[in-house]
Formats: structure tokens, sequence, C-alpha cells
């Protein structure tokens, strides 16, 4: 059957272009087109070009040709696809200077297809990550839409390439593409991997250095992206600020209680400001004047993390910046470092601080106009203000990092919650980063949420979402895949809707697509169980599934997974990708199951000083360390470095 290749224009909604001739790409077992790059590529641009030819010749089984233009000869085929900013895309009036960072034109002519973006010339590739790559994104932007490749997870076997027989272009006007959001961030939590540039890893072997690679190399291919430098992604701006005003000027910190002021223990990073202090915009905007960069252009403002034993602060000057009829629309904030019972809660706590910290956004605005009358305001909508303020309007220069107070899955009655908070967010006139933590939990089990979340991210990209954070993203690709994929789909084709996300994920699986939908829908109608009042109850915060886990994921419910597996496998036969898919889910849920049951082990030990809690609780965390080294090679993906600090028995010794 023919394959024809049409373009679509690149704002991403499916209205076709004009088409008056089509090119052949591969036809009649044989390669119609040769890739160019241009004399002197960069590495960027000659990556570009290697993944282009390895995906056409993974999806007509062809031998495609990669030259310098220096190089092409008449005889290497009448079509030609020119990758980066060669002199035939100058000459057809495709100038890389007028796009920004990441932005690039597709032009299917009847000579040649182009492929064109800035890129850095620079750069290491591909480990390079911070530079700007839009050739690259051009050539992934085509895989996609022209060719239909799918990057699932990490790997080959993750990696969904269809075959044609026959593929062909038709000519058309310039489609100009670029990225969803203006900046993305991802955070692979492996702390040494946060340091430096990324070109300085990825040297060793190890289970650690492959992980990143891959992770990032699906980051790359979903248009997730880094180019921005620090540009968008502001973290706690004032964790230094105790050990350099505290002695000094306590004045800056919050009053606490017992009326005293600073931290409360030895932890001074979390130490809580006293906002309606006149002097401390002054002193904010003076350390910025001393630390902006072009790349971090705006005040970071972003309150520090907080437990709940750090309270905001008391002070009456503060509490009048409050209204007291607002209240916290989630009392139990599972982002808290950790929480209190409820009758250790001051009743105060439950006020929203809101405007407090809005109205401290607008002073450290104003003061920092008297420098820079177009300069950006970063804060947080976190903690106890994370619900939008009742009576403080902002603006566009105020940069609202949106940190949803709850964990997905959202219940019944509750599930428009997080629209209706950006909504909300949004009407007060303030530039609005999805800053989620929601990646965070669920440990290894397969915790899916994917169709709730996408609604939700789908309805942020279309209402103003100026870019996204996530922390964290933890490569759990055997059991929360199907998030994992949601995710990055949305990032590349934001105009595809979460069921079309999800049938793509289930086709990749052949045969075996329908029994496969009905293991994933089985995982969610599980993960539903999980509720506010189970969370609450659990008080384990982002990381409760290590106390609740076993009182969801039961052993039951893994025996329906694995039926659902077998029945998937007998679907999917026993050679060929789709079973290797099947066979790499089953991997993953033993994993699961195996660590479920470590935990379960972990707290009946805790609870018990009988030798025989202990003996059992060694004996299934050996066969858990035993299953991950037999099975490295599933595993490539996950960030083994945030696995190991969730788990209290990393360090234990029989």
């Amino acid at each position: 059957m023919k394959f024809t290749l049409l373009f679509y224009t690149l704002s991403l909604s499916f209205c076709s272009a004009v088409a008056t001739m089509a090119m052949p790409v591969f036809s009649q077992e044989k390669e119609q087109a040769i890739v160019v790059i241009p004399d002197h590529p960069s590495q960027i641009t000659r990556y570009a070009a290697a993944e282009l030819v390895r995906f056409l010749n993974a999806s007509t089984r062809g031998d495609f040709q990669l030259k310098k233009e220096s190089e092409v000869l008449a005889k290497d085929g009448p079509y030609r696809i020119y990758v980066g900013a060669s002199k035939a895309a100058a000459k057809k009036g495709l100038d890389i200077g007028k796009l920004k960072k990441n932005d690039f034109v597709t032009l299917a002519a009847p000579e040649a297809l182009y492929l064109v973006g800035r890129d850095d010339v620079r750069a290491e590739a591909p480990i390079d990550d911070w530079a700007e790559m839009g050739s690259l994104l051009a050539v992934y932007d085509w895989l996609d839409r022209a060719v239909g490749v799918r990057w699932l997870w990490p790997g080959e076997i993750g990696t969904d390439v269809p075959h044609h027989a026959e593929l062909a272009t038709k000519e058309g006007p310039p489609e100009y593409g670029k990225p969803a959001v203006a900046y993305t961030r991802l955070r692979f939590y492996a702390p040494h991997y946060n340091q430096g540039l990324p070109s300085a890893y990825g040297r060793s072997r190890s289970l650690d250095d492959q992980s990143y690679l891959k992770t990032n190399e699906w980051f790359r291919r979903h248009k997730i992206y880094r180019t921005a430098g620090e540009r968008s992604f502001y973290n706690h701006a004032f964790a230094h600020f105790w050990e350099r005003y505290g002695k000094d000027h306590p004045e800056y910190f919050a009053l606490r209680l017992d009326g005293k002021r600073g931290p409360v223990d030895k932890r001074t990073n979390l130490a809580q400001l006293c906002v309606s202090n006149p002097d401390l915009p002054k002193v904010v905007v003076q350390e910025w004047l001393a630390t902006r960069t072009e790349e971090r252009p705006w005040i970071n403002a972003c309150e520090n993390d907080r437990r709940t034993i750090d309270p905001t602060c008391y002070c009456e000057n503060c509490k009048a910046w409050d209204v007291p009829e607002a209240k916290v629309s989630v009392q139990d904030n599972p982002w808290h470092i950790e929480s209190r019972a409820a009758d250790q809660i001051d009743p105060y706590e439950s006020v929203s601080k809101t405007d407090r910290y809005m109205r401290f956004l607008l002073a450290v605005q104003e003061e920092g106009r008297k420098h820079d009358p177009n300069v950006k305001v970063v804060g947080y909508a976190y903690s106890s203000y994370s619900d939008p303020p009742v009576r403080t309007k902002l603006n566009k220069d105020i940069v609202i990092y949106l940190i949803p107070p709850y964990v997905y899955p959202l219940e019944k009655g509750r599930e428009a919650q997080a629209r209706k908070l950006w909504d909300d967010w949004k009407a007060t006139g303030a530039t609005l980063v999805y800053r989620p933590n929601d990646f965070l939990v669920g440990y290894p089990v397969p915790y899916i949420y994917a169709n709730q979340f996408g609604t939700d991210f789908k309805h942020y990209l279309d209402n103003g979402m100026l870019s996204d954070f996530f922390d964290s993203f933890t490569g759990l690709w055997g059991t929360q895949g199907p998030n994992l994929y949601m995710l990055g789909r949305l990032h590349s084709r934001p105009d595809l809707s979460p069921s079309e996300i999800m049938d793509e994920y289930y086709s990749a699986f052949g045969p075996a697509k329908e029994v496969i939908r009905e293991y994933i829908t089985h995982w969610e109608n599980v993960t539903a169980r999980c509720t506010l009042q189970l969370q609450q109850q659990t008080k384990g915060g982002w990381n409760y599934m290590m106390v609740a886990g076993p009182k969801v994921f039961t052993p039951e419910t893994y025996a329906e997974g694995k039926r659902l597996l077998a029945k998937a496998k007998e679907a999917a036969g026993e050679e060929g990708l789709p079973a290797q898919r099947v066979e790499y889910l089953r991997i993953w849920l033993e994993h699961a199951d195996l660590a479920t049951q470590t935990v379960a082990a972990y707290h009946a030990m805790r609870k018990s000083s009988a030798p025989l809690e202990r003996l059992r609780f060694n004996k299934i965390l050996q066969r858990l360390r035993e299953f991950r080294a037999g099975h490295e090679a599933s595993f490539v993906g996950a960030d083994w470095s945030f696995i190991r600090q969730v788990e209290p028995w990393t360090d234990w010794k029989e």
C-alpha cells in the first residue's frame, strides 16, 4: 500500500497543506533520495541527519546514504533531504537567522525536502542537551508526522517504527514549527547529574549513566529540552538567607508562635520569611542585581520549602495581609516534607497565605522596576499559598510556578479541581508555569493516571502555560509508562487527545493491543483506590506509596495483572516486538510485586522485634536485589538514584 507523506501546519492543527506534486523517497524496494548535510556541519546537525537515516532505514528496510553537499553526485538519485543550514536551504530562502531557539521549518519542494533549524555550532552532541537543536527537532517532528515513528520508552523495544514499502513527500509551502512550550525541564533526580554541563557525564558504563543518556534521548525525541538554560527554572530563593542575614537582621524572618524568629532547628534552608517587612524587597532586589545573568534575568522571590513544623510568619503585619475567610483548599498538603497530627496544627494554618505572598511579589516587583521597568518576578503557588489570591491582582510580569496541593488520582467530584485551580490563577493576570511534583509519586508500582493527567495538562497547554518544570522524572517505564508517554506525547503533539495518545501506546503491542488496553485499565482502576482519605491517613506525603502501597496494590491485584499479561503474551505470539514489549511489562510487574512485598515486610519488621520478621524481610530484600541485578537491561531509563533515596532499607545490612 502506498504511503503518502502529508505535511500539516505545525501550529498542531490538522489543516492539510497545498499539494501539487508527489516526490518519492522510497519505492520499488529502492531509495529514491539521499540525506545531505552542510560541508561543515555542527555535531548536532550531523547527529540529526544520522537519526533521520537510522529511522528511514528501519521503516523502509532500505540503505539511505548520508553525504555532505560537496560530495553529492547527479547519480545519487533524483531527490534530496537536506538537514540543517545547508547552502541549498539558503537558496530556497530558508533563513535560520530569523528562527528563534529550537524553532524549525520544513519545506517539501519538487527537488528536495528541507528540515532546517538553528543548531549550536559549539555543542557536543548528543550529550549537551542545553544547546539549541532546531534541525534535530525538525527531524523528529517529520519522523513523527510523516513516518509514524513512536517512542514509547527508551531503547529499541520501546521504539515503534512502522514499515513502509512506499514513502513519498507532497509538495507544499514552508511550514514553521516550534516546541509546545517555551521552556521545559523534567528533573532526572540523580544528584550528580544536576551539576555543570551534561557533557561532563555519560562516560562510564554504569546503569545510572545509561539511564541518564537514554532518558535524555527520549526527551529530545519528544521536544523536551533544556535549551533555555535556567531562564524559567527557579528554585527556592532564600535557602541561604539565614546564614547571611539571620544574625544582624532576624526581623527578615518569620515570627513563630513562641515569639522567636528564624528556623526551628538546624534546617536553616527552611526558614520562612517575614514577607511584610518593608526592607525585605530591597534586600531581594540587591541580591538579584548582584547575580542576574542573560540566562537568568528574572528576580527569584520563591519562598523556601517547608515542613508543617516550619511556620509562616505570625506577626501582626503579615496577618493583616491575609484574608481570614480564605481557607486552604487542601489542609494536608502532600508536598510538605513531613506531616503532623491534626491536633498539633494551629487553627490559623487553615487560613490561606496566598494574598500575603502575592503582595510580597508585587513589592519586590515595584522595587525591581526602579532598575528595570520590564523586570519579571518569579514566585511559587505552593503549600498554604497554593490557592489563588482573593483580593490581590497580579500582572503578566509576575510569573507563578503553580504547584497543585494534591496528588493524582483525583476522585470523582474532584476531577476538575486541577483545571479550575489553573483557571483561577490565570484570572489573576499572572503568567503561569506548571511546576508539579506528581511524578515523584508511585514508587515502582503500576500507579497509572494517564488519562486524568493528560486531560489536565492539555488544558494548561491550551490556556496560557509559558513553560513547565517537573519534579521529578523517575523513569518507571514498565509500570508507569502510560503516564510518561502521555507527558512526552503532549509535549511533542499537543494537538492529540489523551484517548488518541493512549491508542498509540496500545497499538504498539500489535495483536495484543486490546488485552494491553484491558491491562492498563485494570491498573488505572486500582490506582483510583488511592483516595485523598488514604493519602491523609498515611501521612506519607509524596512518598506515601512506601507506606500505603501494600494496602492498595495487593496480591490479588498483582495476580489479575499477571493473568492479563499471560493473555497478552498468547495474543502477541512468541516472536517480534509486540511479544518483547509484553515481556518487558511482565518483568516490571514482577519487580513491582517484589518491591511491594518488600515494603510490607519492612514495616512488619519495624513493628515487631520477632526474629522471624527480620528473617522474612532479609529474604524478600535479597530476592528483590537479585531480581534487579538479573534484569538490569530492562531497567535502563529508571532513575535508580532517586529510587535508592526513597527506599528506607537502601543501606540495610542483615
